[in-house]
């Protein structure tokens, strides 16, 4: 019996040995478990922040770029700018406001163009607002700046420039001059143009903001218009041989076209339209000049273009220029870059004498 008794006191206490170590084991087991998740966890928030500042540094990158890239166009823009002659920078279209009168809203349209580098504008008196869809001149007058250096024209590293400014108009002086070169300054700014001094106008500097509404120079220009079958061997610039104070015809794209002539001492012709080529060497051409407002000049012109130079007949031509080239007659030309148009200064004008077309009738 107490052999018995024993036999059962040990089989309990191996049995309960046993189950203490399987409880153990299973401990153990449920430790290191949670010791490899919590493990994991962590190397995961360690990745998680690593993603993310990998991201934030990506991120920083394309930002830098970007700006990097902003400033590149920014310096690109400026040097472009850097790069543009004066004389370039100060043509465009312009309108300034006199203020209100008793008949309403007074603006000065302004549209300021060149040939060759020498600078041209078509100014006048509006009853229209700066804001109309159309600003048009009852009266209207041409002028002449003429730089004191041709240098300063062709400056990239300027925004202003001193001019003596020669006015005339067909509507009053029969087309000559009013006075002598009045002195102005002309300085580019974002806006537009500021202008001391300018004639008719009080405030100076005066503000001409710039506006695309405004009466051209040259109303019966093309607008992207060209005709595919004009020969294109006439594009370009071609000056008058052998004279001294030659004509200088331009053809240019769209169709468009100017004619141009220059004696220091007198008014300039300057021309601008369009043409058409109704048959082979003969184009149809619809002008407008400088200082006449949009009366057209409508004539034909003969041509012929043979070893880099071309003769020109102009047909029905009636005009003082016609009448001073003889245009009946054939005249021949030659092809030329824009430097070799010759820039009228100061010293070209220093003896300019002004005539009073009814001063001189009334003696």
């Amino acid at each position: 019996m107490k052999k018995r008794v024993t036999i059962l006191l040990l089989a309990l206490i191996t049995l309960t040995l046993f189950v203490g170590c399987a409880d153990s084991g299973k401990s153990v087991s449920s430790k290191e478990t949670r010791t490899e998740e919590e493990s994991d966890k962590e190397d995961d928030k360690e990745n998680g922040k690593k993603e993310k500042s990998s991201k934030k540094e990506k991120n920083g990158k394309k930002k830098k770029k970007n700006k990097t890239s902003e400033n590149d166009e920014k310096k690109k823009e400026s040097h472009e700018d850097q790069d543009i002659p004066l004389y370039q920078k100060i043509c465009g279209t312009y309108c300034y406001e006199y203020g209100e009168n008793e008949e309403g809203t007074v603006t000065y349209p302004l549209d300021i163009v060149n040939f060759g580098g020498n600078l041209y504008a078509f100014g006048g008196a509006s009853m229209d607002s700066f804001d109309s869809d159309h600003i048009g001149s009852y009266s209207f007058w041409a002028m002449e700046l003429i730089p004191e250096e041709a240098d300063d024209l062709f400056a990239t590293d300027s925004d202003e420039c001193r001019f003596g400014v020669l006015t005339f108009s067909i509507m009053s002086n029969l087309g000559k001059y009013w006075n002598e070169p009045e002195m102005i300054t002309v300085r580019v700014i974002d806006e537009g143009l500021e202008m001391e001094d300018l004639p008719f106008i009080e405030e100076s500097p005066a503000l001409f903001m710039k506006n695309d509404r405004v009466e051209r120079a040259f109303c019966y220009m093309n607008e992207g218009s060209a005709d595919e079958k004009t020969d294109k061997d006439l594009k370009g610039i071609w000056q008058q041989a052998d004279s001294q104070y030659p004509v200088f015809v331009e053809f240019m794209e769209d169709n468009n076209i100017k004619i141009y002539r220059k004696q220091p001492l007198s008014e300039v012709y300057l021309y601008g339209g369009s043409y058409t080529e109704s048959s082979p060497g003969i184009l149809e051409c619809s002008l407008s000049t400088l200082g006449s407002g949009g009366m057209p000049t409508d004539f034909s012109m003969e041509y012929s273009i043979e070893n880099g130079s071309m003769d020109i007949r102009f047909n029905d031509f009636y005009d003082t220029l016609a009448d001073s080239i003889n245009a009946d007659d054939e005249l021949t030309f030659k092809k030329i870059g824009a430097e070799d148009i010759p820039i009228i200064t100061m010293e070209d004008i220093k003896d300019i004498e002004i005539t009073n077309i009814y001063e001189d009738m009334d003696e």
